[in-house]
């Protein structure tokens, strides 16, 4: 991907930042030093916030970030304060809770019926192939993110 980005920066004069969602902050890294006056990385990993903004990465694209926004704003403001504990343990949190979450089925399958009664908004429901949770399905893991907003 480096390679990749250097050709964009050359090719490309609009080019701007990429989204990033794998896990090789390694890789990740290397992109950011290659203009980094002029390209923005997003890091889309939920379970890699807190190691992200170790490697320099401020930007997030997470879609933990409909459902826990206040815990990615926990998680960045302890880091740029020096509190590493409480990002650490937000991250820990964070991580956790999308376990949980997906414990129950495919991540879509889960993030439906999670956005209706965090937000109250209902977007229906997954399209096939996936199977929306039953409703015993549904009532467990609101139990478990309930627990997780309370802390």
């Amino acid at each position: 991907m480096e390679l990749f980005t250097r050709k964009c920066v050359a090719d490309i004069p609009s080019f701007c930042g990429i989204k990033f969602t794998h896990t090789n902050l390694e890789e990740l890294q290397r992109m950011n030093k290659v203009d980094p006056e002029r390209l923005t990385f997003f890091l889309g990993c939920d379970q890699l916030i807190l190691p992200g903004l170790v490697c320099g990465i401020h930007s997030h694209i997470n879609t933990s970030l409909s459902l826990f926004p206040n815990t990615l704003n926990k998680i960045c403001t302890a880091y740029k304060q020096g509190n590493l504990e409480t990002a650490r343990e937000s991250q820990d949190q964070l991580t956790d809770v999308l376990k949980q979450i997906t414990a129950y089925g495919s991540w879509m399958s889960s993030l439906k019926p999670n956005m209706k009664f965090i937000t109250g908004l209902d977007f229906g429901s997954v399209r096939k192939p996936l199977e929306p949770l039953p409703p015993q399905t549904v009532a467990k893991l609101k139990a478990h993110v309930d627990t997780f907003l309370a802390l």
